[in-house]
C-alpha cells in the first residue's frame, strides 16, 4: 500500500537526509538541542541518532536557519497520521482527515 511506502520513505531515506542537513549545520557552528528530561546538546551523527529527536523538531531546526524547501516535501502531519493508523479504508478509498485518495 502506498501509505506505508510513504512512511517508509519518510522514516529512512527522508530522516537520514534530514540528519545529515543537521550536522551540515552543527559543523558550521549552529547549535541544536534536544528536550529529554533535560536539556541536551547534540555535537555528533551517533548522539543525534541515539537519541529520539521527532522529525517536526529536525524540521523547525531546518527552517529556522533557512532551509525551507527541503522541508516543505516532508508532509509530517500525513507521516504521523500513517504511522499512528489515523485513516480509514472503506471501498479501496483511503480518508485521512476527511480528504479521500483512491478510487
Amino acid at each position: 500500500m502506498l501509505l506505508y511506502t510513504y512512511l517508509g520513505i519518510v522514516e529512512s531515506v527522508e530522516n537520514w537526509t534530514t540528519n545529515i542537513l543537521i550536522m551540515l549545520l552543527i559543523a558550521s557552528g549552529k547549535d541544536f538541542h534536544i528536550k529529554t528530561p533535560i536539556l541536551r546538546h547534540v555535537p555528533s551523527l551517533k548522539d543525534l541518532e541515539k537519541t529520539y529527536v521527532p522529525l517536526k523538531m529536525k524540521l523547525d531546526f531546518l527552517r529556522e536557519y533557512g532551509i525551507k524547501t527541503y522541508p516543505s516535501v516532508i508532509d509530517n502531519k500525513l507521516r504521523n497520521d500513517i504511522a499512528h493508523f489515523n485513516f480509514k479504508i472503506e471501498n479501496n478509498v483511503v480518508t485521512i482527515r476527511g480528504k479521500k485518495y483512491g478510487n
